[in-house]
């Protein structure tokens, strides 16, 4: 969520900046309106936008991985005993829920005054009359006025034509939509000044328009001054007497060239292009000819470093459950598979690390490496050699046992010695791998690794070769390996010793 967080911030203050720089004290009040919704809408819209890049796969290796993985797999981090997620989320939905009461208050305050007031219907608007003492208001298609001053005809008609602009021009529209945005956003500090701008433009093209009927300038702006009455206005609703006047005056007296609108367009549309393809994410789709037609597979890639921060994240919560004093074989079938899955995320976030060129990064150790079979009056347990208690290691020194081949069988060709010492009521089984059985259980990590040392055997080997290969054929070469560790973890613990070791993460790729 922090992601959505920071990028809709910056996306809102990057907006609103260059408004203040390229637009605010220009005549383009039509096109500033269109820019500050736009800023609203991209700081919301643009941090879930992802952008399909295409990448074709050679057929040989797509016949090798059948369906692509994901190169990033954003999962849940295992073991973390509290979950931040829910606390900002539970801290989001509190303020949403505040803002959105304050919002409908306002509304309600409004419809009170509406239905208070003495209407007068007009063609396209409705008067209401208030005995309240303040400037005239609009909201919608409602105009509201002080009674006394109208029935006593002391509303000058630059007045009510101002009110009229902002009834006909829809701007309790924008209004509107700036603060369901702002219930949708709270968090973010830059979306409050959002409100303040739009109605300011909003008084520029009310004042636009009343000047274009023939009132002279100065005539109109001496009536703006002698409607500084006191009372505040609800952020709903457009006043006469609007605040910013200096700002005002400013506008009326601008003409912005044609040569300085086409500047600012060409700005405009540069800067929307820059932040909707700099703060989306992206969507990796490779592609794979095959005679029926094209088959598709997609993989999600981000941020180097929010995949740093993920990597991180994930082998915190991986090394705490392996420190839990549980060994693998041990583990419930839920327990090892969520273990197994967390590996595979981090070795493939590991491998795409070191590609880009990060350096210090811990590898995740296998979840199941290096446990011995140990049985004490028929009672089965298991232990990694590191593991072993120092009462372990004194009886295997005071026993002085030594390894026995007992037996060597063949199996496709590839000769197996198996290891067992026994002595008195303790076994310790071991395996020496000479060769390894290739069966139905090992033929898909066979095959899996063969496919890897087949693709590198023309670059001079893994991983000396990689140094060789371009950045296309480096990344396929990440997803054979995430293809064989995927199929080496599935393998029971025995298994995994009677078959030859996984080839390591991929190294950097080396540029010249």
């Amino acid at each position: 969520m922090w992601p959505i967080i920071w990028k809709s911030t910056v996306i809102a203050l990057l907006m609103l900046v260059s408004y203040r720089a390229l637009l605010e004290k220009t005549s383009l009040h039509k096109f500033k309106r269109i820019f500050l919704l736009m800023g609203l809408v991209l700081s919301i819209l643009v941090p879930f936008i992802i952008i399909p890049v295409y990448s074709n796969l050679p057929e040989h290796v797509a016949q090798q991985t059948g369906k692509m993985p994901e190169v990033i797999v954003d999962t849940a981090a295992y073991g973390v005993a509290f979950n931040w997620e829910i606390l900002i989320l539970s801290v989001y939905m509190v303020g949403m829920f505040l803002f959105l009461t304050r919002f409908v208050m306002r509304i309600l305050k409004i419809r009170k005054y509406i239905r208070q007031g003495e209407k007068v219907r007009k063609d396209h608007y409705t008067l209401i009359l208030l005995d309240d003492e303040h400037a005239p208001q609009s909201f919608f298609n409602f105009i509201f006025l002080n009674k006394k001053d109208y029935k006593g005809h002391n509303l000058p008609d630059a007045v009510i034509e101002h009110e009229t602009a902002h009834v006909s021009q829809g701007h309790s529209w924008d209004l509107m939509f700036s603060e369901i945005m702002t219930v949708l956003l709270w968090f973010n500090p830059v979306i409050f000044q959002y409100t303040k701008y739009i109605k300011l433009n909003h008084e520029f093209l009310a004042d636009q328009e009343v000047l274009k009927r023939g009132i002279p300038l100065a005539e109109y702006q001496q009536l703006i001054f002698s409607y500084l009455r006191s009372g505040n206005a609800s952020d709903l609703v457009h006043s006469f007497n609007y605040s910013f006047i200096q700002k005002r005056f400013k506008v009326m007296n601008i003409k912005t060239s044609k040569f300085g609108k086409k500047i600012r367009y060409i700005g405009c549309v540069l800067l929307v292009s820059f932040v909707v393809y700099g703060f989306s994410d992206r969507n990796v789709i490779f592609q794979k000819q095959e005679s029926s037609g094209v088959i598709v597979e997609s993989a999600s890639e981000y941020s180097l470093q929010s995949v740093k921060d993920q990597y991180l994240k994930k082998l915190n919560a991986y090394n705490t459950i392996l420190k839990d004093g549980k060994t693998f074989i041990n583990r419930s079938r839920g327990e090892q598979q969520e273990l197994i899955n967390l590996y595979a995320d981090l070795q493939q976030m590991y491998s795409y690390l070191l590609k880009k060129g990060e350096k210090g990064i811990v590898a995740p150790e296998l979840p199941n490496e290096g446990y011995f079979k140990l049985v004490d009056d028929n009672n089965v347990y298991y232990k990694s050699e590191e593991d072993l208690t120092d009462a372990d290691k004194s009886l295997l020194e005071v026993q002085n046992i030594k390894p026995q081949i007992i037996e060597v069988v063949e199996d496709q060709g590839k000769k197996q010695e198996v290891i067992e010492v026994v002595e008195d009521q303790e076994v310790i089984e071991v395996v020496e791998v000479v060769g390894f059985p290739y069966n139905e259980q090992t033929k898909p990590y066979l095959d899996a690794r063969n496919a890897v040392e087949q693709y590198m055997s023309s670059k001079g080997g893994y991983p000396e070769g990689v140094k060789n290969l371009t950045e296309e054929e480096h990344r396929e070469v990440g997803v054979l390996l995430k293809k064989m560790i995927s199929e080496f973890i599935k393998l029971d613990v025995d298994m995994q010793k009677v078959v030859p070791k996984p080839f390591p993460p991929l190294p950097p790729q080396v540029k010249n």
